[in-house]
């Protein structure tokens, strides 16, 4: 077979167990939500509505990620290797 088959569950955002600090966002361009099924006919406004608003979180997410300040560079040469902690930093 070839391809990728990855699968990972949690919480989006985690919290630290003894307070309201976040300490975890899990964070994936590509799977942002699974697909879910229609809804009944009676609740299409409320789902509308939810897209709406996970659209705009979304975008607000991305505008936090675009910021120069929330992104760190770092030019490798031929030969050079970096490695990253990836519970601990985005990386892309």
């Amino acid at each position: 077979l070839a391809g990728w088959h990855l699968e990972a569950s949690g919480p989006v955002i985690q919290l630290c167990p003894r307070g309201h600090e976040i300490i975890g966002i899990r964070h994936n361009d590509l799977d942002r939500l699974p697909d879910l099924p229609p809804p009944p006919h009676d609740e299409q406004e409320q789902v509308d509505a939810f897209y709406e608003e996970l659209q705009d979180a979304h975008k607000a997410w991305d505008s936090l990620l675009a910021k120069d300040e929330s992104r760190l560079v770092i030019k490798l040469q031929p030969g050079e290797t970096m490695v990253v902690a990836n519970q601990r930093c985005m990386h892309g």
